[in-house]
């Protein structure tokens, strides 16, 4: 049996079709159990709560042990949380956020004639320091990094303007332009 410490940071966790969920104020991430050959029982209790397994056959003893080396790396990976600053250098260069039929949207001005408007992931947390200044936090280090990267997609930084959507702590330095 697989005892879980009960001062992980995450609020709950859920079964639905074959999936754990573990969420927090982060985020969600799952774990896909159908792949796994033994059966799964959820035990609580005031103070732990544990997976126990039962065998099935001569082979889920290693995919036992996986499905519990994948459960503590999870619960490890909820108490981690990752970072992204990104800043908006431009007139007219700004974001916001707004929400439409319960999900979460930033809506990104760039200088071309319309907005953007970006979904949110559910594993990402964004907190509005200015309206150029954006903090990006998940402890989904990959999906994060991904949503950053997409956002300095849209506009990259141009080196002769000083435009465009940049790391916080990234040092680009000017280039000249043409000299007569």
């Amino acid at each position: 049996m697989l005892i879980l410490p009960t001062s992980t940071k995450f609020y709950k966790f859920f079964f639905y079709k074959n999936n754990v969920f573990f969420t927090n104020k982060f985020g969600i991430t799952k774990i896909d159990t159908s792949a796994f050959a033994f059966e799964l029982q959820v035990t609580t209790s005031n103070k732990e709560f544990g997976f126990n397994t039962h065998k099935t056959n001569k082979y889920s003893a290693n995919s036992q042990n996986y499905f519990q080396i994948k459960i503590t790396k999870t619960i490890d990976s909820l108490n981690k949380i990752f970072k992204k600053k990104l800043v908006f250098f431009g007139v007219g260069f700004r974001y916001w956020l707004c929400n439409r039929n319960n999900l979460e949207f930033i809506v990104v001005k760039l200088g071309y004639s319309r907005d953007i408007l970006i979904k949110i992931p559910l594993d990402i947390y964004i907190v509005p320091i200015k309206s150029t200044l954006l903090v990006l936090k998940s402890f989904n280090k990959l999906k994060l990094h991904s949503f950053a990267a997409l956002l300095l997609s849209l506009k990259k930084f141009d080196v002769y303007k000083g435009k465009g959507l940049k790391y916080f702590d990234e040092k680009i330095s000017l280039k000249l332009g043409k000299l007569k």
